[in-house]
């Protein structure tokens, strides 16, 4: 059966469809509609985590296994297709779970647990603009890579974070700051123009065109 990704719709799963498609490694896609935004039965029955994304690899010997995380499913697949991944590279695959995600979905879980209750909008307003501080900073540090990254690009040059090309840094923080951004968590009325640029590109390259037909994500 070889390769495949259980897909949640609008979920971090997309990356790793994106990726698949990056490397031209053949798989198969199961997508599973949200219900009231939240993974549905058949999803969670998988295994006992039951969150996205699972990738399943059917083993020599016919056996299936699993492999759960978005960072350890993107190595994973790095080293199924022999590519290397450098310091750099790897720092970005953990950075974008470890420290954006992280701070972005604080905000959103304060703003699930809070906003239904009127009486505790001060208190949300607060906790957001503390938290944002966080997000700030992760973002001006993107930023403020691709500037380094990119010394002397052109205006209609595509960015990338490291060696001037794309890597499973892009994949994996791409879908980090878009998801921050759209949301509006935490970013404080400001812009990052080397970001946006940054995305703007990647959007447009084949294989995330067509990731997203397989497996769109409307954040």
């Amino acid at each position: 059966m070889g390769l495949v990704i259980h897909h949640l719709e609008n979920s971090r799963s997309f990356r790793i469809v994106w990726l698949l498609n990056e490397l031209g490694l053949p798989y198969d896609i199961k997508t599973y509609p949200r219900v009231n935004n939240k993974a549905p039965a058949e999803f969670k029955k998988l295994n006992d985590l039951g969150k996205a994304p699972i990738l399943e690899d059917t083993l020599e010997d016919g056996s299936t296994m699993q492999v759960l995380e978005s960072g350890n499913i993107a190595e994973y697949l790095l080293e199924k297709a022999g590519v290397k991944v450098s310091a750099d590279e790897r720092m970005w695959v953990h950075f974008s779970e470890g420290t954006m995600i992280l701070h972005a979905l604080a905000i959103t879980y304060a703003r699930w647990s809070l906003t239904d209750l009127p009486a505790d909008q001060p208190a949300l307003d607060k906790c957001e603009a503390f938290m944002s501080q966080n997000v700030v900073n992760d973002l001006n540090y993107v930023e403020r890579s691709l500037l380094k990254a990119n010394p002397n690009h052109k205006p209609d040059d595509p960015l990338f974070l490291v060696g001037g090309k794309l890597s499973v840094a892009d994949v994996m923080m791409a879908f980090s700051v878009e998801f921050t951004m759209k949301k509006n968590l935490g970013v404080a009325g400001h812009s990052w123009p080397m970001i946006d640029r940054w995305l703007e590109g990647l959007s447009r390259r084949p294989a995330y065109v067509n990731a997203q037909l397989q497996a769109p994500h409307n954040l």
